[in-house]
């Protein structure tokens, strides 16, 4: 299988830095590029509207807005941006306690 040589750019979302930092550095490790981090879902949105980045990766659960609601809204604003939501929780209903 012939590998695509295309590169895509990321933001990257999430409330603690560790996990911001190592999801760069598996993105970028990968010849892709990290166009700016968010720390809340609010600030995601912002950024997705001035960046357009191709994938955005976040977490589920975040200050201000959640991944699936700020999601939501950039697929509104960016159709194209592919959403990845990422969580530290192995099961669903532990994400809403």
């Amino acid at each position: 299988m012939k590998r695509s040589k295309k590169t895509y750019r990321f933001v990257i979302a999430n409330d603690n830095t560790a996990d911001l930092y190592l999801y760069a550095s598996i993105v970028t490790a990968c010849n892709h590029t990290v166009i700016e981090f968010a720390k809340n879902g609010k600030e995601l949105i912002a950024l997705a509207e001035k960046h357009q980045p191709d994938i955005i990766l976040c977490d589920l659960i975040m200050p201000k807005m959640n991944g699936i609601e700020a999601c939501s809204q950039i697929k509104k604003i960016s159709p194209n941006t592919v959403c990845i939501i990422t969580s530290a929780f192995a099961e669903i209903k532990n994400c809403y306690k």
